[in-house]
């Protein structure tokens, strides 16, 4: 599907740059802040609980917008196609 890889390119163009933008922004001076406060002996903690609800809430938003957009479609703001276009 030629939509599919523009829509990946476009993630990649913009993407990075904002990866970048935040680690040379905030991400270094976090860095130096632990290792200032702690140093090399970081305590480490697992990471399953914020992977886990970074997971529950992104399957929130998502369901909250696709309930969203369903009563946009019943209440005739968005409308939608019954039959196929002629040609």
């Amino acid at each position: 599907m030629q939509g599919n890889n523009a829509i990946q390119r476009s993630f990649l163009i913009l993407g990075l740059p904002a990866l970048l933008g935040w680690y040379f922004g905030f991400g270094r001076k976090q860095e130096q802040l632990v290792l200032e406060k702690y140093g090399k002996n970081y305590p480490r903690r697992n990471m399953w609980w914020a992977v886990l609800w970074g997971l529950v809430m992104s399957v929130s938003i998502f369901v909250l917008f696709l309930i969203l957009t369903i009563i946009l479609i019943i209440l005739g703001f968005i409308p939608i196609e019954t039959t196929p276009p002629a040609g």
